[in-house]
């Protein structure tokens, strides 16, 4: 990295000697026979070096960090709108625009401005003063060929992947997981070289990555995070990942499955794929799957199933039943668990289910029917039925 501001007015070192000590360089580029502002690494590679000027052309800052480049840009917009509307006005960037669209509208045009100002001080080195950004001839286009990285910066990264976190599994991002991402990024963006022609011919070193391309990267930095949460955890969460578990269990609910949230979880995990999310037509492909384990499950309802009949309606009819006669607590009933309400359903493998009389005498076979108020009033009944044949009660 380059050491901090320097200042022209000290008279130690001219402007151009001060510029060369921070090791930038004009470097062609034999992938794109482009003209590139670069430092040299310890280890001889050339990195891409990117350039800051004040306001007031007079202080600069030279760094391989293009976060920080760009953090100084940004202190001298919160410290003066007036030149950030005039810088954003020159570069062409929309009044209003979000961080992310500034980010990348500067990221593209900080590269040709680095090698503006180095060609600059080539050409004149007795320079004093360099063009401020908001006054740069090349933000608002010419008929020079220039240099355009589309490359991410962390900042951007980091925004993105917490934004994308958030959604998914209602969290923000850890240190780890943005460097990871970041890291990810960057890899494929250097990958290729692609050149596109405009009103100023321009080269764009790095694959540009499209939406899809980002998150599927971010999915795959998500992945391991919510296979380390439980279903009841993402349930919780608040997050897109939460909704769709819950989702899938309504519609087993809706077959009478028995479907628990770890259960949810894997299927749902199973086809996060390409793009970083369940699309819904994964998660249609899932509610059909379930629907297919409710016929296999209940073969001989395959029919009302098809005919759009839920299994929990029928299932809450005999459990409303089972408890008047049973006379059980309201909702005391695992429709997805209970035998008599199982073996109701399944009706032996006949088409259809049980009848409802078949239901209520197979009830009070159960131990708990003879504890019932209505079994003991019905007994009496037979009891008094029978003495009063013999005459012993009137």
């Amino acid at each position: 990295m380059a050491d901090s501001n320097f200042n022209y007015q000290t008279g130690k070192l001219n402007q151009a000697d001060e510029f060369a000590a921070t090791g930038a360089t004009l470097s062609v580029n034999p992938s794109t026979n482009k003209t590139e502002l670069v430092i040299k690494d310890k280890s001889g590679a050339l990195n891409p070096a990117y350039v800051y000027i004040s306001p007031d052309g007079v202080n600069f800052q030279v760094d391989t960090d293009l976060d920080s480049i760009l953090n100084l840009y940004y202190a001298d917009f919160r410290k003066d709108p007036t030149y950030r509307d005039t810088v954003y006005k020159n570069l062409k960037i929309k009044k209003g625009a979000n961080p992310t669209d500034v980010g990348n509208a500067l990221n593209k045009r900080i590269v040709d401005f680095g090698v503006d100002v180095a060609t600059q001080l080539k050409s004149n080195p007795s320079l004093t003063t360099f063009t401020p950004l908001n006054k740069w001839a090349g933000g608002a286009g010419s008929s020079t060929t220039t240099v355009s990285r589309a490359l991410s910066t962390r900042t951007q990264a980091s925004q993105e992947l917490d934004d994308f976190f958030t959604q998914q599994l209602g969290r923000k991002a850890t240190l780890e997981e943005k460097k990871d991402f970041y890291n990810r990024v960057r890899k494929e963006e250097s990958v290729g070289v692609s050149t596109t022609t405009g009103e100023t011919g321009s080269t764009s070193v790095g694959r540009g990555l499209t939406a899809v391309d980002r998150q599927r990267i971010m999915g795959d930095v998500l992945r391991p995070a919510a296979e380390l949460m439980t279903g009841d955890e993402l349930l919780k969460s608040g997050g897109i990942l939460g909704t769709y578990i819950s989702k899938l269990q309504a519609t087993a609910k809706n077959y009478g499955l028995a479907y628990s949230p770890d259960m949810a979880k894997k299927n749902i995990l199973s086809n996060y794929q390409s793009g970083g999310t369940l699309t819904t037509g994964s998660l249609d492909a899932e509610e059909l799957s379930i629907k297919s384990m409710a016929k296999t499950m209940y073969p001989n309802l395959s029919k009302l199933i098809d005919s759009g009949v839920k299994v929990s309606s029928l299932a809450d009819q005999y459990a409303y039943y089972m408890g008047q006669t049973l006379e059980l607590p309201d909702n005391s009933i695992d429709i997805t668990k209970d035998t008599h309400i199982q073996n109701a359903l399944k009706n032996g493998g006949q088409e259809g289910s049980m009848n409802l009389n078949d239901f209520q005498l197979s009830l009070r076979k159960d131990a708990r029917w003879a504890k019932t108020k209505n079994a003991k009033e019905e007994a009496s009944g037979y009891v008094n039925s029978i003495l009063s044949s013999f005459g012993l009660v009137r």
